[in-house]
């Protein structure tokens, strides 16, 4: 085969091909272009992104509301599911809505079909479930189903090969069993879309077209994504094959290089150097001067005093750990993915200084540049990930919330955790016990609130939704205001007012609830079902018996032009508290500060005389 400017090789040796007698273990460094941790995260981002990407079967649905799709681990299963359900991110993923295997809050079911809403698009991956939750969903699994066919909603349960005996015996097509992609189709779509140059004549060499034939699509996609970034740093060669040489260079892995590195250099400044850049890539010299002085601080490992000119220099310094000496501004390794490898070595075999680095990264992230201040917070958060404990990441972004300026950060380490395919029920789990108590700080909540609205809510609103409501309940005035506000605009976005109205009528009366029930805008269509009126009438029974007092004129004002005869209804006939609600009307009238106004309230309170005449007159009838 004839080697062109775009044909891919691994320039000599073994390259992916393994060739020992051994085991083959490949542990990646690649930062890549999007968060590995991140491809169970369901957003709209994520959606468009994997749109972009995307090589795989269409039309799963066939017409039919409910598909179960599986075949071979690594045949791109749940991305496949997601592009049916979105049509391939060409439908609005508000309509989108992951359901869990499980229930995580201890209160709400994982399968309810009183929570599905019309034309909703739902996904059940059951791959990484084990059996015996499979089978405790199996139960509910039929009943959802049908509730999917009434709401004209389209449902996608993704499975492994094994698990298909564990589901319903449902008609055989709706089994969809996809086959995995072309690799090097899948490697040269996720190249087009980070606009990296292809000629008409693309190909890969044969050794590395075996690795993407056979290996899993996350595999595939993250040599993609290596290849990319090589491509920016444009540090090794112009040409594809040179960027995917270094590509493959890095995916193999850099720990042997990074252990090497620290086992050369047992100097602690020089060991601090190489620590500090490896968490710090892509900030400014001064700003990697400083918070290596910061480090050294913290660590205090033993200094000597020597005049500024003494010794090695800057330069010299950094060309001894790798890294580019070349003029440039920013810090950055030699080789693609060293920092990574960096990283994970002292994180593994330095684990007393796991607590100095912690302090580390609280102190010197507020005073980096933004884009560099994230990246330290991802870095810190990637190893926190892998081995534990979680609590130093709440501690973190508990210090930061503390300072208004720095809540970003705070959000961002939560949403490390969130993202991460394994660790996420566990930081979902953190944010319901801390909703639940009124005492959490209000700086930590009002963080926590926005991890809601922004990181749970795509995906999985209910959960947000429980959440939310229990930060209406804290002890801070501002985070009740802000949750109540973040509660009520996801319900009515995503059309969740019968879950909410469900919800208040359920968990028992509290204060708060107050102020959601009178902001709270319910369709007329809704308000009239048998079942959601009645919990309506309960909730405004206490209202009404407690006078409008104390009640803010504008919602009650609101409630009565949408629904008169349910405050009526709330009334059970007692004249007193008819009377009541008609005087607020009345003075409504008198209130008006405009002929608009006026007019608007008039025809209220002439609406809610005539149904409470004819509730009078049916009471007299004994027809109520």
């Amino acid at each position: 085969m004839t080697t062109s400017e775009n044909t891919v090789n691994t320039g000599g040796g073994a390259g992916f091909l393994h060739s020992g007698s051994g085991p083959q273990h490949i542990t990646i460094y690649g930062t890549g272009v999007r968060p590995r941790r991140a491809d169970r995260f369901v957003s709209a981002d994520y959606v468009a992104w994997l749109a972009k990407r995307f090589v795989g079967p269409d039309a799963l649905f066939d017409g039919r509301r409910t598909i179960v799709v599986t075949g071979a681990d690594g045949a791109g299963r749940r991305s496949a599911a997601l592009m049916a359900l979105t049509e391939n991110a060409t439908l609005d993923t508000g309509r989108l809505r992951e359901l869990p295997d499980r229930s995580e809050d201890d209160e709400e079911p994982p399968l309810s079909p009183a929570e599905i809403r019309p034309g909703e698009r739902l996904l059940l991956d059951l791959t990484g479930t084990d059996d015996q939750d499979v089978r405790g969903i199996r139960r509910d699994l039929e009943a959802f189903r049908h509730a999917v066919d009434d709401q004209d909603a389209r449902l996608a349960v993704v499975v492994r090969i094994d698990q298909r005996a564990l589901l319903p015996e449902w008609n055989a097509g709706m089994f969809k069993s996809i086959e995995r992609p072309s690799g090097p189709a899948v490697f040269e779509a996720h190249l087009s879309a980070e606009n990296i140059p292809l000629s008409s004549t693309f190909e890969v060499a044969e050794d590395l077209r075996l690795y993407l034939a056979g290996s899993p699509l996350r595999e595939v996609a993250d040599l993609a994504a290596l290849t990319a970034e090589a491509a920016r740093r444009g540090a090794h060669g112009t040409s594809l094959a040179d960027w995917t040489r270094e590509a493959v260079a890095a995916h193999a892995g850099r720990g042997d290089e990074a252990a090497l590195l620290f086992r050369e250099h047992q100097d602690p400044a020089l060991r601090t150097l190489l620590v500090v850049s490896a968490f710090l890539p892509g900030a400014s010299l001064d700003a990697m001067v400083a918070a290596e002085n910061a480090f050294t601080a913290i660590v205090k490992p033993p200094v000597e005093e020597k005049h500024g000119l003494t010794g090695s220099y800057l330069a010299e310094r950094m060309a001894k750990v790798r890294l580019h000496v070349d003029g440039r501004r920013d810090v950055a390794f030699t080789q693609l993915a060293l920092d990574k490898a960096v990283r994970a070595h002292f994180w593994t075999y330095f684990p007393d200084l796991r607590g100095q680095l912690s302090e580390w990264v609280a102190h010197v992230a507020p005073s980096l540049e933004h884009a560099v201040a994230a990246g330290l917070v991802d870095h810190f958060a990637e190893q926190v990930l892998v081995t534990g404990p979680l609590e130093a990441s709440y501690t973190l972004a508990r210090h930061w919330s503390t300072d208004i300026g720095s809540r970003p950060l705070a959000l961002r380490m939560l949403d490390t955790g969130l993202q991460d395919d394994s660790r996420a029920p566990e930081f979902r789990r953190f944010v319901y016990e801390c909703a639940r108590k009124p005492s959490t700080p209000a700086g930590f909540a009002t963080v926590m609130i926005e991890a809601c609205t922004a990181t749970i809510s795509p995906a999985r609103p209910t959960q947000a939704l429980v959440r939310l409501h229990y930060f209406t309940r804290n002890s801070d005035e501002a985070v009740r205001t802000l949750a109540r506000e973040r509660l009520l605009d996801l319900v009515h976005r995503r059309g969740f007012e019968r879950w909410l109205i469900h919800r208040l009528a359920t968990t028992g009366p509290h204060p708060a609830d107050r102020a959601i029930l009178l902001e709270l805008r319910v369709p007329r269509s809704l308000a009239a079902g048998e079942r959601t009126r009645e919990r309506l009438r309960s909730l405004w029974r206490p209202l009404v018996s407690d006078g409008f007092a104390a009640l803010p004129e504008g919602p009650v004002q609101a409630w009565l032009a949408d629904h008169p005869l349910l405050l009526v209804e709330a009334c059970d006939g007692q004249v007193r508290l008819l009377r009541r609600l008609y005087k607020f009307a009345c003075d409504s009238v008198a209130r008006a500060t405009n002929e608009e106004a006026r007019q608007m309230t008039v025809q209220c309170a002439l609406t809610l005389q005539h149904h409470i005449d004819l509730r009078m007159t049916a009471e007299r009838r004994g027809e109520a």
